[in-house]
């Protein structure tokens, strides 16, 4: 898999050099078991600062969806008779406005 806008910036090297040292959490600070531990401060952060934004509408649905991941994790799942089988489920929210 490859990501045009990142080839084109960097060398593999350099990347690889930036995902070994690029930390968005303590470790210390890690609760025991939460898998996602390492990415939850980005995450609660960007979600605080989409809320803003939201314009929330009367009639919403909430459905399942994948986002397509082929490698090892343990918060990959595989979903048997779906396009993508293989990957993170999330859950959306939109309206028809």
């Amino acid at each position: 898999m490859q990501v045009p806008l990142v080839s084109g910036s960097m060398s593999r090297s350099r990347f690889r050099e930036l995902k070994k040292n690029f930390h968005t959490m303590d470790n210390t600070e890690l609760l025991a078991g939460d898998k996602l531990g390492k990415i939850s401060g980005v995450y609660d952060d960007l979600n605080n600062r989409l809320r803003q934004f939201g314009i929330f509408h009367e009639k919403l649905s909430i459905d399942e969806g994948m986002v397509p991941y082929y490698g090892h994790h343990t918060c990959k799942m595989f979903i048997r008779g779906k396009p993508i089988r293989f990957g993170y489920k999330i859950w959306t929210m939109s309206s028809a406005n």
